[in-house]
């Protein structure tokens, strides 16, 4: 009888079938595997940044209630500054080519714009975060001094999408602030970053 090695082509156009699907498995499993760790590393960023953002929560609630004046002014040793700190590039990737006008997040020097971030202490091992407080007004001084124009709240308007309500702001210096709303309320913006 005459063989014609059918089974032979058969068997090997199998192995290559087979051989085909595992690396097609391995690479899954490694992208699965990449996956899980970007997300578990967006976790730790996220879990260190929200420890900054309630450190500088409490430090602005404890220090607002110390003296009626304790914000007026920058106190860049606590890393809060009593402007918006417009020309400052507070993640710098605005001006990626300048770092003149960059933050100093590392906490130990000032940068350029005259800006440095306060670490937070009390952070996990291997973890680190920074924070900087802003005042969104446009200079020093107390908010009831009419020359002084914040940020404030203006009455919420109705969204347009799913009847949420959006909050706008308006700069604004303490008389039209006390005639819009009967308070004089300020925005405080806080910028954390887990270096």
């Amino acid at each position: 009888m005459r063989q014609t090695g059918v089974v032979l082509v058969m068997a090997l156009i199998a192995l290559v079938a087979i051989t085909l699907a595992a690396l097609s498995l391995v690479r899954s499993v490694d992208t699965g595997v990449m996956i899980a760790g970007n997300q578990a590393f967006k976790e730790a960023c996220l879990g260190a940044s929200d420890i900054a953002i309630e450190n500088a929560s409490s430090w602005l609630s404890t220090t607002s209630k110390e003296a009626s004046n304790a914000l007026d002014n920058d106190n860049s040793a606590a890393g809060y500054y009593a402007t918006t700190m417009e020309a400052c590039d507070l993640t710098g990737n605005r001006t990626q080519t300048n770092s003149t006008d960059d933050v100093a997040w590392s906490g130990s020097v000032n940068a350029n714009c005259n800006a440095r971030a306060q670490p937070v202490n009390g952070m996990p091992d291997g973890y680190s975060s920074s924070y900087l407080i802003m005042r969104m007004c446009q200079s020093p001084g107390s908010t009831n001094d009419p020359d002084v124009r914040c940020a404030s709240d203006v009455v919420p308007s109705q969204s347009r999408f799913h009847g949420t309500p959006d909050y706008n702001y308006r700069i604004q210096n303490a008389g039209e602030r006390a005639r819009g709303s009967g308070q004089a309320s300020v925005y405080y913006r806080i910028v954390a970053r887990y270096p």
